[in-house]
């Protein structure tokens, strides 16, 4: 008798997006994670499950939603648990009241009880950081840093 494959998971939730089997959990928590920003923030021109690559000002405001230094969270010898820094960059048009822009925005986005998934298993807020301007783009932003620990056990 042969062995039998593996029946992939299909999710179909969150905004009802499709994610798919051949999506990786990193990429499902970005999603999910976007999704949420977007629900609370409806103001947002775009909201992207990506690093910034490219940014117009005449499209502020909008967030972008990126995992960093993701590794072992070194936790359980056995199971595959990791940890990372999940930050939403949040753009606005640079004016003289762009800092109280981004604080209202910033305000409404809460990730620290959010659902992003059953993989996800810790999220805690790490703090905020206003980004500088360095090439001179025309937009303001923050950074609303969390720490989240996932599973990718498939149990």
């Amino acid at each position: 008798m042969g062995r039998q494959a593996r029946r992939p998971k299909i999710i179909t939730r969150f905004g009802g997006f499709f994610i798919g089997p051949v999506m990786s959990i990193r990429t499902q928590i970005r999603e999910a994670a976007a999704a949420l920003v977007r629900a609370a923030v409806p103001s947002l021109v775009y909201v992207t499950a990506s690093r910034p690559v490219a940014l117009s000002v005449e499209e502020c405001p909008q967030a972008f939603v990126y995992l960093s230094d993701p590794q072992p969270s070194g936790e359980y010898l056995d199971d595959d648990e990791y940890t990372a820094t999940l930050t939403v960059t949040v753009y606005v048009m640079a004016t003289n009241s762009a800092d109280a822009e981004l604080d209202q925005i910033a305000a409404l986005i809460n990730l620290e009880q959010a659902p992003l998934g059953e993989w996800v298993t810790t999220i805690d807020a790490q703090g905020d950081a206003y980004g500088v301007d360095e090439e001179n783009t025309g937009a303001a932003s923050i950074n609303l840093d969390y720490r989240i620990t996932w599973s990718e056990n498939d149990d």
